[in-house]
């Protein structure tokens, strides 16, 4: 009974359906007859035009929404130019030639031009000792590259300074430094030793056996020795007596016969010398051995 019930509200819908249809085409076509017995013939809408009647002229419905699908490259559908990092970008444009200029409908062309670099500068002026150059940096891809170079300027060199003064026994030092901002180069040479200055003399005379000379010295301690003059040799004294033994009877003296320098007092010769020995001198008479007489 329930499915009978249910069967028949669907009939009763249907038919209401059925007759609200009949109901507007009938109060259309009583509105705004076609010309034409028939009816409409519409032209389907398209992006650039509306769905028509091509009878009468009837607008049924507004024309479709533009598809940008198509990927045209010309100048007015240019969105941004190619530069040395991307390519050209372009806007789509819809089959009916209208261009879109929504940043989501777009499409590149071509590859990054690398002539289009836009570089600053950036001059490294040349030190004394490193050459200068340019620095080209391109502000929209990064690339760089180094040109313009110049030779590097060298020292200028400013005069010599003593820092060490030289004397007669160590030599001395002079610098001279480069006058460039920011340069510490230096140079160093040697100051030559003086010579002395002898302000002290001390001559030492010949002698018999020693040759003299003379002996400069200088404040600091060094000396030397020149002006050498030849030994006088000795000067033989008086020969001297020396060691007298004097002679007997019975044996013979002696004496040494000796000769000095007399500068130097040393002994140039000696000789020895033999006395005779003396004659006898007679005494009185002496008895020795005597024997006594007897009867």
């Amino acid at each position: 009974m329930k499915k009978q019930k249910h069967f028949s509200k669907v009939i009763i819908a249907l038919l209401m359906v059925v007759f609200c249809l009949i109901a507007v085409c009938a109060c259309d076509q009583s509105e705004d007859p076609c010309v034409q017995p028939g009816g409409h013939d519409w032209n389907e809408a398209t992006c650039s035009t509306p769905k028509i009647c091509k009878h009468c002229g009837k607008v049924a419905s507004p024309p479709l929404k533009h598809t940008y699908n198509r990927s045209i490259v010309k100048d007015e559908a240019l969105k941004e130019a190619a530069t040395c990092k991307s390519p050209a970008v372009y806007y789509k444009s819809c089959s009916c030639g209208k261009i879109s200029k929504d940043a989501k409908d777009t499409f590149t062309d071509g590859t990054p031009d690398k002539s289009l670099h836009i570089y600053t500068q950036e001059v490294t002026v040349p030190t004394c000792t490193e050459q200068g150059y340019t620095t080209y940096n391109c502000t929209v891809c990064g690339h760089s590259y180094i040109d313009n170079f110049v030779p590097a300027t060298g020292h200028a060199l400013g005069e010599w300074q003593t820092i060490v003064e030289p004397t007669c026994t160590q030599i001395g030092k002079e610098v001279r430094e480069c006058e460039t901002q920011d340069c510490d180069y230096l140079e160093e040479r040697e100051i030559p030793v003086l010579d002395h200055v002898y302000k002290t003399v001390v001559v030492t005379a010949p002698t018999c056996t020693e040759q003299g000379y003379t002996t400069y010295i200088c404040d600091c301690g060094y000396s030397r020795v020149d002006d050498y003059v030849e030994a006088k040799g000795h000067t033989p004294a008086d020969a001297v007596v020396e060691n007298r033994v004097e002679a007997t009877c019975t044996t013979e003296g002696h004496y040494d016969s000796v000769v000095y320098c007399s500068e130097c007092a040393e002994e140039l010769s000696r000789e020895t010398v033999i006395l005779e020995k003396l004659a006898h001198t007679p005494a009185e008479a002496v008895v020795e051995n005597r024997v006594e007489a007897t009867c």
